[in-house]
């Protein structure tokens, strides 16, 4: 199991803890179908779409496979303060914007911004 970087074309995986070390997701089960989630690179900004949420217990590895498209799968431990379950927000890439180029949405048959990440070095 891997993550991989914006523009690859493959799973993006962030983790982030609900209760310490800053609690970046504290409020994970807030984020609703349809919001954004946007990440900056020093190669670009990449818009990505909220389109699912899913609870799972921590044991199941399987949320961690990339499947040949670009999705942004952001996780933090449910229910609060346990670690029996993960909490899952899935997020498709809807736009991009390169570093000193022209914004762009992908077509929805292209599964990524593959070429992106590998002319950025």
């Amino acid at each position: 199991m891997r993550t991989y970087l914006p523009g690859a074309g493959e799973l993006i995986y962030i983790a982030g803890h609900r209760t310490t070390y800053l609690a970046p997701f504290a409020h994970i089960e807030n984020i609703r179908v349809g919001d954004f989630v946007i990440i900056q690179v020093p190669y670009g900004t990449f818009q990505y779409r909220v389109f699912r949420h899913v609870v799972v217990p921590s044991t199941d590895l399987g949320v961690l496979r990339s499947h040949g498209r670009e999705v942004v799968e952001l996780q933090a431990c449910h229910p609060r303060f346990f670690a029996t379950h993960r909490y899952i927000v899935y997020a498709r890439l809807m736009r991009v914007e390169p570093r000193g180029g022209r914004a762009f949405r992908p077509p929805a048959t292209h599964v990524a911004a593959a070429p992106l990440a590998s002319s950025q070095g």
